[in-house]
């Protein structure tokens, strides 16, 4: 029986979505330190971090709950959308600041580990899900977070 901080955590836990995923009581203990370090880890770095972790979070839960795949499809949307919409600009010609090369390479890292410690904590149920806690489907959702906040 999970322990539960009082009736609105317990509520929230027993609906789907993310609080059921992520609500320290119901995370084993190897998943209560891998989401503590992420919390950690999102202030130290980058606070979109935990907009993406509660979004994929999310996504799970309503997908665990139904089954309906297509609930997980907006991952594949939100790529194809801005590729085309982004495929006019000329990217070559763009003057890249210097020290963007070391930012990106910083940024890589960050998500890489990031995405490893999500990973503990959500455990991915099946390859739909895996797709979205990997560098790239990390990448595509936070882009989302990055242009909206």
């Amino acid at each position: 029986e999970a322990l539960f901080c009082g009736s609105e955590c317990h509520d929230a836990a027993t609906h789907p979505g993310w609080h059921g995923l992520l609500c320290l009581g119901v995370l084993s203990d190897q998943q209560r330190e891998a989401w503590d370090q992420y919390l950690l880890f999102t202030r130290r770095h980058y606070e979109h971090f935990l907009g993406v972790a509660l979004t994929i979070a999310q996504r799970f839960a309503e997908y665990r709950e139904t089954g309906d795949a297509d609930i997980l499809a907006p991952l594949t949307f939100v790529s194809r959308q801005w590729t085309e919409a982004l495929e006019w600009m000329p990217w070559t010609e763009i003057d890249v600041p210097e020290g963007a090369e070391a930012w990106k390479a910083k940024r890589e890292l960050w998500i890489a580990e990031a995405v490893g410690l999500l990973s503990t904590v959500l455990r991915p149920s099946c390859a739909v899900e895996e797709a979205w806690l990997t560098t790239q489907g990390f990448q595509h959702v936070l882009g989302a977070w990055d242009l909206n906040c």
